[in-house]
């Protein structure tokens, strides 16, 4: 770097207050000693390397003199980057390839790899907190209580294949939160992995069929969504103290409280798990878009489950902290019990789409457990005598030329029929 650039960068740095004149000095006087043994710097990295000056002054002198000297390290030769690209490569005179650095605002002297900006953020992440641990790992005794009983033949019914794939995949998944020391995210998949199991334990077997601790996996829908609830209000809980408008609290907790209380009324043994979407009888009359169990599964678990992801992803980007999986795992958790709860609402009669309704019929007839279908049993197969029956009418019994006039007599009662000696 030549003597007048120096000086001139020496005199705004002065001007600007970033440093006093003997500070800039004693940067000249390195600058000539390292000269000296072949290391070419400029004046604003001696500043910077003697701690004169941060990152943030040296941006600022950068922008005040609207330049950015470079020089080669190989043979002093300056280049000029301000305004380039921080990665682009030059090639020096010498022969010497340079990379334009300045990509991490913090290091506005070196070009930061990728690698380097990862091991950076590792080094900065928080750990997980003592409560963090401890509910994770209770969560994955809980979970592991459930996996052992069922995988030990507890259920009973066709879902021992899969209930023993789930418990070996949990197995799995303990050994990578006791590795990783991510229990918390352990537990999250864990919880996945029994919603998945609950559900299609529910959905796919009659009432009472298949059974783990002595309740059936029908009676068991009302305490996994009452699991599901209690946590997102677990994880909102950080939000809710940012909040400052008091509309947006009220708007995020009455939701959260209906949801809390519904399902702890759901979670009581015997209930019909019907009652989600269409009852009990003190709120049957009310409309479907203000019963709690479908605003729960319907309007806030989806729109949670947006958030979850929305603010692992953003965090994962912006800081690198491990959070996607977790997050990513509840919230794909509660996307299963909304599409539960929204076949449940379809083939009640809840919501008030009557094409969406006969497609969904349509979807799940024959592939579904009879009980989600009310009072009614499931469509008839196409083409069996049931479905050309319904279709025909419940009058079509007296037009089938099969029917003896013997079998319905003319007064209407088999009292009145004739006697066959």
């Amino acid at each position: 770097m030549d003597a007048r650039a120096a000086r001139r960068m020496g005199k705004k740095a002065v001007a600007l207050g970033l440093c006093r004149p003997s500070e800039v000095n004693e940067a000249y006087r390195v600058v000539r000693l390292r000269a000296d043994v072949g290391e070419y710097v400029a004046l604003d990295q001696a500043l910077f390397a003697l701690g004169r000056i941060d990152a943030d002054g040296v941006w600022r002198l950068r922008e005040a003199l609207r330049s950015a000297p470079l020089p080669c390290p190989a043979c002093g030769a300056v280049h000029e980057v301000y305004g380039k690209k921080p990665g682009r490569t030059l090639s020096c005179a010498c022969g010497e390839r340079l990379r334009v650095p300045g990509n991490d605002p913090s290091q506005p002297f070196r070009y930061v790899s990728a690698r380097e900006r990862r091991a950076a953020r590792r080094a900065e992440r928080r750990p997980p907190s003592v409560a963090e641990d401890l509910l994770g790992a209770a969560g994955l005794l809980g979970l592991g209580a459930f996996f052992a009983l069922a995988a030990a033949g507890c259920w009973e019914g066709g879902f021992r294949g899969p209930t023993a794939g789930g418990a070996l995949a949990f197995a799995l998944l303990c050994l990578f939160g006791a590795r990783r020391g991510r229990f918390l995210t352990a537990a999250a998949l864990g919880l996945l992995l029994a919603s998945g199991l609950v559900l299609g334990a529910a959905v796919l077997t009659p009432t009472g069929s298949v059974r783990a601790f002595g309740v059936s996996a029908q009676d068991a829908l009302g305490p996994l969504a009452l699991v599901h609830a209690a946590l997102l209000a677990l994880s909102a809980r950080g939000w809710l103290r940012r909040v400052r408008s008091p509309w947006a609290f009220l708007a995020a907790v009455l939701p959260l409280g209906a949801s809390l209380l519904f399902f702890a009324s759901r979670a009581l043994p015997g209930t019909d798990p019907g009652t989600f979407v269409a009852g009990p009888a003190a709120l049957a009359r009310l409309p479907w878009f203000a019963h709690p169990g479908l605003l729960s599964l319907l309007g806030l678990f989806p729109v949670a489950a947006l958030a979850l992801f929305g603010s692992g992803l953003a965090r994962h980007l912006r800081s690198g902290e491990p959070v996607l999986l977790l997050r990513s795992a509840f919230a794909l958790s509660l996307c299963l019990l909304s599409a539960f709860g929204f076949s449940l609402a379809c083939l009640r009669g809840r919501l008030p789409a009557p094409g969406l309704r006969a497609s969904v019929e349509r979807t799940l007839a024959g592939r579904t457990a009879p009980w989600l279908w009310a009072e009614r049993s499931p469509p008839a197969p196409s083409g069996s005598v049931a479905a050309a029956a319904t279709a025909r009418g419940p009058d079509a019994a007296d037009d089938d030329p099969m029917t003896s006039a013997n079998d319905t007599p003319a007064g209407g009662s088999e009292e009145n029929a004739p006697k066959t000696p």
